[in-house]
C-alpha cells in the first residue's frame, strides 16, 4: 500500500512539473513572439525629419522632408506654424503665405504638395519648399535667394512643420521640427 502511495505521489509531483515546464515554455514563447514583433516594427519604421539644406553642389537650398529610417513613411497630415501658429489653409496657400511672411519672391520658389498617403522613400530629399533650380542667376530671385539662405541657417527658425506620418504596420509618429522630436502617437 505504501509503494502504491509513493507511487500516487511521484506521479502527481511530475505531472505539476510537466504542467509548470509547459505553461514556461508557453510563456516563454508568446514573450519571444511579441519580442519578434517589435523587432518587425522597429527594423521598418521610419524616421522623417525637416531638413534644412543649402548644397550648392547639389542645387538644393530649401526645406526638404527627409527619410533616415529604414522603411517607407506615408504622410497622414502635415500643419505649418510661423512663429507658433498655425497658418491656416491649403498646402500650396500655407507655403505662399510663409514665403509672404518672410517677404520673399513667392515666383522663385519650388513648392512641395505632401498629401495624405504620400510615401517618403528612404535616403532621398523631398521638396517641400525649396528655391527653383536656376533662380540664383534671375535678377528679381537674387535678394531672396540671398535672404532665404539667411533663413536657413538661423538656429531657431520662426516656420516650423508638425508632419503626421504612418509606417507600414500602421504605427503613426509625429515629427516636430521646433525641437526636431518624433514621438509614437
Amino acid at each position: 500500500m505504501e509503494n502504491s502511495n509513493r507511487l500516487a505521489i511521484t506521479s502527481l509531483i511530475v505531472s505539476v512539473c510537466g504542467v509548470i515546464i509547459a505553461l514556461c515554455a508557453l510563456g516563454f514563447s508568446v514573450y519571444m513572439g511579441w519580442l519578434q514583433k517589435n523587432n518587425y516594427e522597429i527594423s521598418v519604421q521610419p524616421y522623417i525629419t525637416l531638413v534644412p539644406t543649402v548644397e550648392p553642389g547639389k542645387n538644393e537650398y530649401g526645406f526638404y522632408l527627409y527619410n533616415a529610417g529604414m522603411g517607407k513613411g506615408y504622410v497622414e497630415h502635415i500643419e505649418y506654424f510661423l512663429n507658433g501658429r498655425k497658418v491656416e489653409g491649403s498646402n500650396s496657400d500655407a507655403l505662399i503665405q510663409i514665403v509672404n511672411y518672410f517677404g520673399f519672391n513667392k515666383d522663385c520658389f519650388a513648392y512641395g504638395h505632401p498629401r495624405k498617403g504620400d510615401s517618403v522613400s528612404l535616403g532621398e530629399m523631398n521638396t517641400l519648399l525649396a528655391l527653383g533650380a536656376g533662380v540664383a542667376s534671375l535678377a528679381q530671385c537674387k535678394k531672396t535667394y540671398e535672404d532665404f539662405y539667411k533663413v536657413l541657417r538661423a538656429q531657431n527658425n520662426a516656420f516650423t512643420v508638425k508632419l503626421r506620418y504612418r509606417s507600414i504596420y500602421n504605427i503613426s509618429y509625429l515629427y516636430d521640427s521646433s525641437d526636431n522630436s518624433i514621438r509614437k502617437i
